[in-house]
């Protein structure tokens, strides 16, 4: 508020109406990630500007706002055709698994206004992701990514590896505790290329980030929205 910015997004909970209209009143958009038609229809009395509806296709942590709670199995096209059904005139965007141009289609089809990009930017040239997680992400072993709390306490999709596999079971919502407490042995896992113990976020779609591998992301994102909605016309 004190030096403000275009928009603040919201995850893992829903603002007060005091907090959005501060912001809103220096000029900034509310954007708010909700996992549900509930949580949706609470961010828009909240008077967020609009929505990113995020599914279970979703890599990394689902944006649902409670620690324990676990996450459906809800399709990105199916959440989106349930939230324009429910909220016909609130803007928002599609988020979760969204790789191909068909994805982006069938997400703007169902009734969203735009799309959200996540796991299909983790090799770009920009995206920061060292070395053995972009490995990995196109490493025949890895066959799976699934919700998972064994890293943090709080769902979120990852590939299925050694420590997934060992811990998923067992793993208490404890989250940011348990974030904290694996946190070294994550760290250590990477720096000696062990790929069996940090957390490999990603999405249903993890494959398709192979097809843009070392590219710009801002031509990943052109290239997906252009041809995606050519598809829709």
């Amino acid at each position: 508020v004190a030096d403000p910015v275009d928009v603040v997004s919201f995850t893992f909970g829903i603002p007060g109406r005091d907090v959005v209209e501060a912001l809103q009143e220096v000029g900034t958009a509310v954007v708010v990630t909700v996992a549900g038609v509930q949580d949706a229809r609470r961010a828009v009395e909240a008077g967020a500007d609009w929505l990113s509806v995020q599914s279970a296709e979703a890599g990394g942590h689902r944006s649902t706002t409670t620690i324990g709670e676990r996450p459906d199995s809800i399709s990105t096209v199916d959440l989106v055709r349930s939230v324009r059904s429910e909220l016909p005139d609130v803007p928002f965007v599609a988020a979760g698994g969204i790789s191909t141009p068909q994805d982006v289609a069938a997400a703007l089809g169902a009734g969203a206004d735009g799309v959200q990009l996540g796991t299909v930017l983790l090799r770009t040239r920009e995206a920061g992701t060292n070395a053995l997680y972009r490995a990995a992400l196109g490493d025949p072993r890895f066959t799976e990514s699934r919700p998972t709390r064994s890293y943090t306490g709080r769902y979120a999709r990852a590939l299925v590896n050694g420590f997934v596999a060992e811990f998923d079971a067992v793993a208490p919502p404890a989250y940011p505790l348990l974030h904290v407490l694996t946190g070294p042995v994550r760290k250590a896992a990477t720096d000696t290329g062990d790929v069996e113990v940090p957390p490999l976020w990603a999405g249903s779609g993890w494959r398709a980030a192979g097809s843009y591998a070392d590219r710009p992301a801002a031509e990943v994102v052109a290239e997906l929205w252009d041809r995606g909605t050519t598809l829709t016309g």
